[in-house]
């Protein structure tokens, strides 16, 4: 709305915008559209690639080393010292199932609707994926940088003989399976039964490259289990890592080495790639906007002379036309 306080310039050209025939609305919609795109392609490209970015400063680990077993732990360790790299974490894991929730066997538990099930059996409309899954648990008596307690305590209390085993799940799956502190969950620990119960809730930073775990277990518990360790360090350069590489191979042929830079270098290389597509994207859809711009241009060139003439005619300035027209 034209206020009257305003110069005669600014409420003529606001007049215009409105005018018929002006085609605001095509022009705004032409260079928006290209600026949404390539500013959207931008932000999100910075956005993608910032959360692949290792940051050697928060003390996040860039490689690890799999499929250690545990009579090969202190030979890796005393690798790494050769090599002048710090042991960040070395975690067991553990493969095993859900077998029950609740009481409920895995048949009652899992993701099927209502219409399936029977009204008289009881359920819990839990992901598939959540009841199907081998999870890889590890055990230790204190959390993780990663991590935070946001129900019950861990370390837990001793517990006595008999009594379900305590563990800490993390809140999302925890919420997935319906369950919270002091239920019950059967694990299938590859063929033995294993009773546990619910005493400690985590929230866990996923964004983060530390080894989370969905189920922690206390010490004291699953160190006769069938398990591999996970041990993580943090090389400066390439050069160093391949050194390490060639290295395990003579002291420990059976372990994996996955080098995260590199990893994450080829997918920022990929997403790059896809990046300037998108951005040519952008910019020719822009660059399409223009002959548009242009043409409704010219086609309100006759009506914008004849409002010049007719402002020149009542005693507008050359100044004050041109700037009424921008």
């Amino acid at each position: 709305m034209l206020r009257p306080g305003w110069s005669y310039i600014v409420r003529q050209g606001v007049s215009n915008l409105f005018r018929p025939q002006n085609q605001t609305l095509l022009f705004l919609l032409s260079l928006g559209l290209g600026v949404f795109l390539l500013l959207s392609n931008w932000l999100t490209k910075n956005l993608v690639l910032g959360r692949l970015q290792v940051d050697a400063s928060d003390g996040s680990p860039n490689l690890y080393l799999i499929d250690v077993q545990p009579d090969q732990t202190a030979t890796l360790s005393t690798l790494l010292s050769q090599q002048q790299l710090p042991l960040l974490e070395d975690s067991p894991m553990v493969t095993m199932r859900i077998e029950s929730v609740r009481g409920l066997p895995l048949s009652a538990v899992e993701g099927r609707s209502q219409k399936e099930t029977p009204a008289s059996s009881p359920t819990l409309r839990v992901p598939r994926w959540v009841m199907e899954r081998e999870y890889r648990s590890s055990y230790r008596n204190s959390l993780g940088a990663t991590e935070s307690v946001v129900a019950g305590a861990w370390p837990p209390p001793p517990t006595p003989p008999g009594a379900p085993i305590p563990i800490s799940l993390e809140q999302q799956l925890a919420r997935d399976l319906h369950v919270t502190l002091g239920d019950e969950i059967v694990m299938d620990v590859q063929g033995v039964p294993m009773t546990t119960q619910v005493a400690c809730l985590r929230k866990v930073d996923w964004s983060k490259f530390n080894l989370n775990f969905f189920m922690v277990f206390p010490p004291g518990v699953l160190e006769n289990a069938p398990q591999f360790h996970v041990l993580t360090t943090r090389v400066p350069d390439a050069l160093s890592s391949g050194a390490l590489q060639r290295a395990l191979i003579s002291a420990a042929p059976n372990v994996s080495a996955v080098d995260l830079t590199s990893l994450l270098a080829t997918v920022a290389e990929q997403l790059g790639k896809i990046s300037r597509i998108l951005e040519l994207m952008a910019s020719f859809t822009l660059l399409a906007g223009l002959p548009i711009l242009a043409g409704a241009l010219l086609n309100g060139r006759e009506q914008r002379i004849k409002e010049t003439l007719l402002l020149r005619t009542l005693g507008a300035s050359e100044r004050q036309v041109r700037s009424v027209l921008a």
